[in-house]
């Protein structure tokens, strides 16, 4: 912000940011769960190996929980004095 950044600009890099991490996360997360699930799949009774209900519903949650978790500190930095910021660092 002391150099010409919006508020609103700075959620969103913060935001990205985040995003970023979590969808190559939740893509490693995938792939380990497919994983894991052929593995396994003599123990799986009435669920199929590749369960898109639950594979879908939890990469869905993890994503908005790190929306979330990531707007929440863009909106603080946004309300932080940009002189203040500068003399700390």
């Amino acid at each position: 912000m002391a150099v010409g950044a919006r508020a609103h600009e700075i959620v969103k890099m913060i935001v990205g940011q985040g995003l970023k991490l979590t969808l190559i996360g939740v893509l490693v997360g995938f792939l380990g769960a497919i994983a894991v699930a052929h593995l396994l799949k003599a123990m799986l009774f009435e669920v199929t190996m590749w369960d898109a209900f639950t594979f879908g519903a939890i990469g869905l949650l993890v994503i908005c929980l790190a929306i979330l978790a990531s707007y929440i500190p863009g909106g603080r930095a946004t309300r932080i004095d940009p002189l203040t910021a500068m003399k700390h660092e």
